[in-house]
């Protein structure tokens, strides 16, 4: 298993995973394959292997917490105890909920029987509390954000069986109804919120949906995005305007380009540093549709990939369109979110006179439109190159338009 193919997120204290669902966290007492044996791969330099911060049901796929050190280990293990990590995942559930979204709050006792052990509702056992919010429905099933507030295990299962919605692909709560299409569990950890620096920002992941999961969620309203290529990139180590054409370039988890000047956990843009150094950075990637070379050329600049600082440049795939958040992904894994889009400054005249002007418009209510290209950071790490395919995932409506970062 690629494990640093899967890393949504990387710093000097955390790893953010997409766990693969079928694979357990730890050991069993048969043995078996398990996680620990693959993470002497994200060790990136250290002397140890990372480990983890809570932990995920064999059949759950999604956002997994590593601590890369004992010291980073024993602060988010603080912070999950004291349930100030945010946890999000997406469920396909059989039926609805008796509302539209509420509290689960039931205490669960494990229970061991001659056949194995399961966790049930029983007044003497644990409190536990579960918030849930209905996303869409279809075909007999919902799409629910399920968002645990104690952390007990099978939580979430348990608690959705109890209010006779059970989690798709349970075999162990759901009963029957949930096994009829022998499917594996419809439980995915879809994002952390993580308050690991008090003078910062939260950190903020989500996994994309897992493949074994597309077809009911679309079946319950999800989309998948609309798609485009890669038909150039480029990168440059200082402060440059424009950006050298590459054949590849490698993109690194919470940085941005390997080598790039503008790469970095907290700004680099010196416009935005000369504001607040610590601020994080929302342009660790710089895209523009290629198509806008075309428009450009006809008003009579010469415009080629890299002149004008983009990282990527992408064809058929309109990203001025796409909704803030939107998650673009690449062959073999890496995968990027848009933030916002790109601000047309001063240098694009100081490049070429007239060109500010010349990458912006007015749509029909007058509202101003920048064609200089949308921003976004990275959550997984690899290398993209001319010719890649790009597949776009959506996030769950009400979108939000795109606005200057």
């Amino acid at each position: 298993m690629d494990l640093e193919s899967r890393l949504l997120y990387r710093d000097a204290l955390l790893l953010v995973i997409d766990k693969p669902a079928g694979i357990a966290v730890h050991a069993g007492a048969s043995g078996g394959d398990h996680l620990g044996t693959y993470l002497k791969q994200l060790r990136f330099g250290l002397p140890q292997d990372p480990e983890l911060a809570h932990r995920l049901d064999r059949d759950t796929s999604g956002c997994l917490a590593l601590g890369r050190h004992r010291k980073a280990l024993a602060k988010l293990g603080k912070l999950f105890a004291d349930g100030q990590v945010r946890k999000t995942y997406w469920a396909i559930v059989v039926g609805r909920p008796p509302q539209k979204e509420g509290k689960v709050d039931l205490p669960l006792l494990k229970e061991t029987k001659r056949g194995g052990w399961k966790m049930r509702i029983d007044a003497k056992g644990q409190p536990s509390l579960t918030e849930y919010r209905t996303i869409s429905e279809g075909d007999g099933m919902t799409w629910l954000a399920l968002e645990p507030r104690t952390g007990r295990t099978h939580q979430l299962r348990a608690h959705m069986a109890a209010i006779g919605c059970p989690i798709l692909g349970d075999p162990i709560y759901g009963g029957a109804a949930t096994r009829a299409k022998e499917l594996p569990l419809q439980l995915h950890a879809r994002a952390l919120k993580i308050p690991l620096y008090p003078r910062r920002e939260p950190i903020k992941t989500e996994a994309p949906v897992p493949d074994h999961m597309k077809a009911n969620m679309r079946a319950c309203g999800w989309k998948d995005g609309p798609r485009g290529r890669v038909v150039a990139v480029a990168a440059a180590p200082g402060h440059n305007f424009s950006k050298l054409p590459a054949t590849k370039i490698e993109l690194i988890a919470g940085e941005g380009v390997a080598g790039d000047g503008h790469a970095g956990v907290t700004v680099k843009h010196r416009s935005r540093v000369a504001r607040d150094p610590t601020q994080p950075n929302l342009r660790q990637v710089h895209l523009i549709q290629s198509e806008l070379f075309d428009e450009l050329r006809a008003k009579g600049f010469d415009i080629k990939p890299g002149d004008i600082g983009e990282n990527i440049a992408t064809q058929g795939l309109d990203l001025l369109a796409l909704p803030t958040g939107a998650r673009l992904r690449f062959p073999g894994g890496p995968e990027i979110e848009i933030t916002g889009l790109r601000n047309p400054c001063a240098q694009l005249d100081n490049f070429k006179k007239g060109l500010t002007e010349a990458v912006l418009d007015r749509d029909a209510n007058g509202e101003l439109i920048r064609k200089a290209g949308v921003m976004a950071i990275v959550h997984k790490g690899g290398r993209i190159a001319s010719g890649d395919p790009i597949a776009v995932d959506l996030p769950p409506e009400p979108h939000r338009k795109l606005m200057p970062v």
